[in-house]
């Protein structure tokens, strides 16, 4: 029988005046509208020229959306059909640039805002169905809703937001089909899944997860199936869109780059942990998160009848840390090509479940389990919900940079375009020349005798300008504007 301090942690009261039980269910509903405030105050706070929007990878997809519309063909920023970037995001943004009439670079604000919302609610509604202490669930919520790496993130024309988005709807959508043993519910969290993987490779490492949650909904075999054919919808969109993609190079085994790898461990952990305690922090942090949802898992048990939503929700979020983990690892072991780097941004998926995780284990080892433990998963996430506040408060002016901009580099290309001749073009900075030229340019590396080289000087410009320190061999200037320079190989 459930005890009356439980009763009371969830909002429940045997008799008497109801205002308190009342007062709670609008506590939590009260401050997730005042995160969702200071998170669009916080975005629109954000840059958001077109050409802010546009790092490595999203020259890339804006390419691809371009050249959706132009040829109904989704092609690299070389040229060449695209097969490293899934087809979602590029093909989002055509989509909606034929029907507004806008041009795909002006809707990042649109798919962007609308991205972080659907997270937001995603969040929110998982918070609030799986932990029993509103004021938890409100620390949570605000320590991933207003982290400033999600934010930014989402204010990219890259394809995150949107995979973000699935993704928390999907596992939100997996956790009611495993509670409420619903086979309908469970074909709504695969076609989520589907769509998250429809718009980032990486987030086929759910599919584990998803079978794992078609078992325990239905256990049908057509559920099961369904669920082991969450990548087929990419796949196919990628062979129709971008003919040739299929086409791998061999799988080679090579060393992982653990110095890179711990460098975005590290970041991803500062987000909960100080900064200032380095490689102990990240010790810490992986300790933190294995005891706490050790500990809580253990106190619920592997099977019985004690699993409920928050322990659904627990088992499935460390599992999906685990899965995505594993899969990046083994990518950057056995992949074709390229191989993934892992920084924050690759890692940024793993930070909402990392979150939940830690709440919801809390949650439950105030009802059972060492206390220490669980005041150990409240304090992190109070750090991580601190930092995540921290910007909303500290916005003093940052000075103007001593060197050339992204945008002068544009306009130096834009005003050498009668100088650049030729089908045969090159360049260190492919996304900054595709941009200012809206045509295919390729790498230094792959220079011939007579091709028409595009350099820019990477030691006069911002940093993140070029995307090589490839320098031309000699050759033959043409033409010269700040920055940039026009050759002849």
């Amino acid at each position: 029988m459930t005890d009356i301090a439980e009763r009371d942690s969830e909002g429940l009261e045997p008799s008497g005046d109801t205002s308190g039980p009342l007062r709670r269910r609008l506590a939590f509903p009260i401050v997730a509208a005042l995160v969702a405030l200071i998170g669009i105050i916080e975005w629109h706070r954000l840059p958001s020229a077109p050409l802010d929007s546009l790092n490595y990878d999203g020259f890339r997809y804006l390419a691809g959306s371009w050249s959706l519309l132009d040829h109904g063909r989704y092609i690299d920023i070389g040229g060449d059909p695209q097969r490293t970037w899934a087809p979602g995001t590029s093909l989002l943004y055509a989509v909606l640039a034929r029907v507004t009439g806008k041009r795909p670079e002006q809707l990042v604000t649109f798919v962007g805002l609308m991205s972080y919302l659907a997270i937001l609610f995603a969040l929110a509604a998982t918070m609030r169905t799986t932990i029993r202490r509103w004021p938890l669930a409100a620390i949570g919520l605000a320590a991933i809703a207003l982290n400033s790496g999600i934010v930014s993130l989402t204010n990219k024309f890259l394809s995150e937001p949107a995979a973000l988005a699935f993704l928390s709807w999907a596992l939100l959508m997996a956790i009611d089909a495993i509670d409420k043993r619903s086979e309908r519910r469970m074909v709504v969290a695969a076609f989520l899944f589907s769509l998250a993987i429809f718009f980032r490779f990486a987030l086929i490492a759910a599919v584990p997860l998803a079978l794992a949650a078609a078992f325990f909904a239905s256990g049908r075999l057509r559920t099961l199936a369904l669920a082991l054919l969450t990548p087929l919808p990419m796949m196919i969109a990628l062979r129709v869109l971008a003919p040739g993609a299929h086409t791998a190079t061999p799988f080679r085994i090579t060393p992982l780059p653990f110095a890179e790898d711990w460098k975005g461990l590290a970041e991803l952990a500062s987000q909960i942990v100080p900064t200032r305690m380095g490689w102990i922090g990240v010790v810490l942090f992986v300790i933190l998160i294995v005891i706490v949802a050790g500990a809580a898992i253990r106190s619920a048990g592997w099977v019985g009848a004690e699993r409920g939503r928050r322990e659904i929700a627990l088992l499935l979020h460390s599992g999906w840390i685990i899965l995505y983990t594993v899969f990046l690892l083994v990518a950057q072991w056995i992949w074709v090509s390229p191989a993934p780097v892992i920084d924050l941004r690759m890692l940024l998926p793993l930070y909402p479940s990392i979150v939940i995780v830690l709440v919801t284990g809390a949650d439950r080892l105030m009802d059972r389990g060492p206390r220490s433990l669980a005041a150990l998963g409240v304090i992190a996430v109070s750090i991580a919900t601190a930092r995540a506040l921290h910007p909303f408060f500290d916005h003093r002016p940052q000075p103007a940079p001593a060197c050339i901009s992204r945008y002068d580099a544009v306009l130096s290309i834009e005003r050498l375009r009668p100088a650049i001749l030729g089908d045969d073009v090159v360049t260190n900075a492919q996304g900054l020349a595709w941009y200012a030229l809206r045509r295919p340019v390729g790498r230094i590396r792959d220079a011939k005798t007579g091709s028409l080289v595009i350099f820019v000087d990477g030691s006069k410009t911002c940093p993140y300008t070029v995307e090589t320190i490839e320098v031309p061999r000699g050759g033959n200037i043409i033409a010269r504007d700040g920055a940039v320079v026009i050759m002849r190989q």
